[in-house]
């Protein structure tokens, strides 16, 4: 009885730690924020981008600034002033509470550039708050990096852009495999071989393209020849080298008659992680390869061997 009992307790003490894990971002209850700013600015040229994020509005805008000389070279600057974004109360919501829970409403007030740096960039930051207060920090070739790293993401996740911090590649687009085709007497490898169809991928996604029309409007960097046998050849040597991305639990490859209805479907290749694989290429087709990951996440890319 006392082990069922400790199984018990071991199990709940687990599903607890997971539920704490899953909803890590902490929720913020503190002065309501009227309005956040960032700017940078470029020492090298003197040209500034200013994040102004207006949360009584909801509104996102971008204000630039650029020198230029007119005609009789005299030095001054060019504004421009677009509006990215009207967002919900949902992601404002979602977006205060990643930032506070990243830190950012806690970060010095001042990041003094290293000795000896004279270029380079710097920035600032103003957060304003209902009861008047506001939180300034600034920095010049300095920056809290751990903090605007993860806060990038949160700033990504509503306006595309990581604005303190650059975001990479793997957070918001899923992976490729190398492509090649192999003849007799010719390897070519490129990655304009084969297009993007479908994805989920982290909190990103793009659904229900059709393969079809994809394969009908796109340049395809490959052209198909009669009486010469082909082979695709798929590898993961490069999977890792430039990005961070998690391992496919499985790869599909498929082919389709090239009509719009994507009549006879073939399945080529079912199976996970490989180094290499081949596969013998069928003319007049349209291919899928569809790469699965164990989150659920999924990418389509597609092929045709339209003999032209």
């Amino acid at each position: 009885m006392k082990k069922i009992i400790y199984l018990i307790i071991c199990l709940f003490s687990g599903l607890l730690l997971f539920s704490c894990s899953a909803s890590n971002i902490k929720t913020y209850s503190g002065t309501p924020i009227l309005s956040l700013e960032y700017v940078s600015i470029d020492y090298m040229g003197g040209s500034t981008r200013k994040y102004i994020f207006d949360f009584e509005k909801n509104e996102l805008y971008l204000e630039s600034e650029i020198p230029s000389f007119d005609e009789e070279s005299i030095y001054d600057f060019v504004t421009d002033v677009n509006k990215l974004k009207t967002f919900t109360e949902e992601e404002e919501i979602t977006l205060i509470n990643k930032l506070y829970t990243y830190g950012l409403f806690k970060i010095k007030d001042n990041y003094k550039a290293p000795s000896g740096i004279m270029d380079g960039g710097g920035w600032n930051l103003a957060v304003e708050y209902s009861d008047g207060n506001k939180k300034v920090s600034k920095g010049s070739n300095n920056s809290p990096k751990k903090v605007f790293k993860n806060c990038a993401t949160a700033f990504y996740d509503i306006c595309g852009d990581g604005i303190v911090a650059y975001v990479s590649r793997e957070y918001y687009l899923p992976p490729k495999v190398g492509y090649s085709f192999k003849t007799d007497n010719m390897l070519y490898s490129s990655d304009s071989l084969v297009k993007m169809v479908n994805y989920k991928w982290n909190n990103f996604e793009s659904l229900d393209n059709s393969i079809y029309e994809i394969n009908e409007n796109a340049d395809f960097d490959y052209e198909f020849y009669p009486n010469i046998n082909c082979k695709i050849v798929l590898d993961t040597h490069n999977y890792n080298n430039a990005y961070s991305y998690k391992k496919f639990k499985k790869c599909i490859v498929i082919s389709y008659d090239y009509n719009k209805d994507l009549t006879n479907e073939n399945i080529l290749y079912d199976d996970g992680w490989f180094k290499q694989i081949s596969i013998d290429i069928e003319y007049n087709k349209i291919y899928v390869i569809r790469l699965e990951f164990k989150n659920g996440d999924y990418v389509e890319y597609t092929f045709n061997s339209l003999i032209k």
